[in-house]
């Protein structure tokens, strides 16, 4: 019943602040935050006992019938790495929440996010694939109307809700072909029709077939991390709301999580034969969209494309199928979050003091904002890689994990820090040093902002000294879904002799 709880607790929050709008202006917000810290913490207090549980069968699992004629279930479960989700994304949830002080609308605004955290906590949640799906679609349209409703007076792109949501939805087509294609060929094999993860898993197909349905799984995944070229939609995103980046940095973890949850243990050896194509589209994407960062003036822009780099990292690691590596997509998930996240609050707090997102039109912000710098320069450090913070635990997990399956991609994927530290240090550049240039009286940041920021950053810290927790609350599941036969053939991976080898009965249970 945790689960439920959590999620009529959004739900029923989502109401309420649309009802109390009519009260007082404060009121959606106050019921927000208050519902999400609930969930939180409800969330957080049974997080140490996930650690242990097996997805589809826990103890806090809640299972009744839903559409029984189809034999689908709202089946809602939790181990260890959905819990982890939830929990990072009920907390980023507190942090948009706590943005919004001065939002018009806020009866609207609050009842449409908290629509949005409930259908990505729900993806989490799902034990069964039409449910997944449900929440899958359920995600998307309040971030439409989000969009609509906020995108900025400046973004030129009118088509900008729309190009994000013919994005989602074609995709989350082919991924509901593929729901339906398993259920009837699971079926007709054992005369039980069910959307249950659990059993669709034990579906029996054929090589051919198995790749066709894992196309459209992992096309909807591709498309919400996102990668080049699937990318379209993400930096006229951040664009678009002055709230976007905590919206995708959410919605990214859906795509990794659907991969990793749904794609690999559901078509092993059509993941396996995949795995080059998975690893070449990885370092196309580091590699172009670093250096389009690097190109870019846009503060917004470069958060954009530094986020979809580092996606590319988070698609290499997965089809590295090796422990090391997907430790590494997990913190990946958690660190590029919050370090792109923190840079594109710095960027929109920058614009309401200058007037512009532009790095080269104004510089030496130090002199008259130390903090704002202080935590700009900490931001691009972790951007960029540096030891004792979340981003370089990630990268290095991904890269040594990686090293066992092709020293070639671990090389080309290296180029990518480079990239990425040659235009983090770029902003430094620009931006905090030098001789002032800007507006003659310039606001240091807020109480609020300064908050916020501490919170980020000391999460950045603490993630990347203490990595335990993560590991700890992760290496069970990960452990049951890698289980590799040594004895099998070895279809190679690009540019080594090294191999990614054939799974046997793959599990997340």
């Amino acid at each position: 019943m945790i689960l439920l709880t959590i999620l009529s607790i959004l739900l029923l929050c989502a109401i309420l602040s649309a009802l109390g709008s009519k009260l007082h202006s404060q009121i959606p917000r106050f019921i927000s935050v208050l519902g999400l810290l609930l969930a939180l913490g409800l969330a957080s207090v049974n997080f140490p006992t996930a650690i242990t549980e097996i997805f589809g069968s826990t103890s806090f699992d809640y299972n009744v019938p839903w559409i029984a004629v189809a034999g689908a279930n709202f089946h809602l479960s939790a181990d260890g790495l959905s819990l982890l989700f939830i929990v990072f994304t009920l907390f980023l949830g507190v942090i948009g929440a706590l943005l919004t002080s001065k939002i018009s609308n806020p009866g609207y605004f609050f009842f449409h996010y908290l629509l949005l955290l409930s259908g990505i906590v729900g993806i989490f949640m799902a034990a069964d694939l039409l449910l997944f799906f449900f929440f899958w679609e359920m995600m998307l349209l309040p971030m439409y109307f989000l969009m609509i409703k906020y995108r900025e007076l400046n973004d030129q792109n009118e088509n900008t809700p729309f190009k994000f949501l013919l994005y989602t939805q074609v995709s989350g087509l082919l991924m509901l072909l593929g729901i339906l294609a398993l259920f009837f060929i699971h079926g007709r094999q054992t005369s039980i029709y069910s959307f249950e993860l659990s059993d669709l898993m034990q579906t029996t197909l054929s090589l051919p077939v198995a790749i066709f349905i894992m196309t459209g799984f992992v096309l909807a995944f591709l498309v919400k991390l996102p990668v080049i070229p699937f990318h379209g939609w993400m930096p006229a995103t951040f664009s678009a709301s002055p709230l976007a980046v905590i919206f995708t940095g959410i919605l990214v973890k859906t795509g990794a999580y659907g991969i990793l949850r749904l794609a690999i243990p559901l078509f092993p050896e059509a993941s396996v034969l995949f795995a080059p194509t998975a690893m070449a589209i990885g370092i196309m994407t580091i590699l172009y969209a670093g250096l389009i960062a690097f190109s870019s003036n846009d503060i917004r822009k470069i958060a954009a494309y530094s986020s979809i780099s580092h996606t590319g990292f988070i698609i290499i690691g997965l089809y590295a199928f090796n422990i090391l590596s997907w430790h590494g997509v997990i913190f990946q998930m958690i660190a590029s979050a919050i370090g792109v996240g923190g840079l594109a609050l710095l960027g929109d707090a920058l614009y309401r003091r200058t007037g512009t997102y532009d790095i080269t039109g104004i510089s030496g912000l130090w002199s008259r904002a130390s903090v704002f710098s202080g935590f700009g320069l900490v931001i691009s450090l972790a951007i960029l890689g540096l030891p004792g913070l979340a981003n370089f635990i990630a990268e290095f997990l991904i890269l040594a994990g990686t090293f066992q399956q092709s020293i070639v991609v671990t090389i080309l994927a290296s180029i990518g820090i480079v990239i990425a530290a040659a235009y983090a240090l770029r902003i430094v550049q620009k931006v905090y040093v030098g001789e002032y240039r800007g507006p003659v009286e310039l606001k240091d940041l807020s109480l609020r902002e300064k908050m916020i920021m501490s919170t980020l950053v000391v999460l950045l810290l603490v993630l990347g000294l203490y990595t335990r927790p993560i590991i700890r609350s992760t290496e069970k599941v990960l452990e049951r879904t890698l289980i590799l036969d040594s004895s099998q053939p070895e279809p190679l991976a690009p540019g080594n002799d090294a191999s990614v080898k054939y799974f046997v009965n793959p599990q997340i249970d």
